[in-house]
């Protein structure tokens, strides 16, 4: 079954190679409603609709984060999304937090929190 939960997959990213967006979307769907907790098939559906559809972009991310609450790449995203997209640095610090309490001992905890702070806190940035 994993095969071809794999190969659906690999069509999903096919027709983003092709830019075939409403294909992509029913794919990584059609994957997801298979495999609810394919991080891989959340984030690129995530990628596609953080430059189309705000909403449904955020909406994903709430879905993810419900199935997956420590991964990485979700809490990651949340945090980025909350950041950039809606300008609420409460709530990115919160996912912020989470990294750290999850991930203290990972390097891409500090590189990606620094990333993001360059733009607001430079000094906390350098410190990340």
């Amino acid at each position: 079954m994993d095969k071809n939960i794999d190969e659906l997959q690999k069509m999903a990213f096919d027709a983003v190679s092709q830019d075939k967006m409403d294909l992509e979307i029913a794919r990584f769907r059609e994957v997801l409603s298979i495999d609810p907790c394919r991080e891989m098939a959340w984030m690129a559906l995530y990628d596609i609709y953080l430059y189309t559809d705000i909403p449904s972009a955020f909406h994903v991310l709430e879905t993810v984060h419900a199935l997956m609450p420590t991964d990485f790449n979700v809490l990651n995203k949340m945090a980025s999304f909350y950041l950039r997209v809606k300008n609420d640095k409460d709530k990115a610090k919160e996912y912020y937090d989470l990294l750290l309490e999850n991930y203290p001992n990972d390097a891409r905890t500090y590189y990606n929190i620094g990333g993001d702070l360059l733009t607001i806190d430079h000094p906390k940035a350098m410190e990340m």
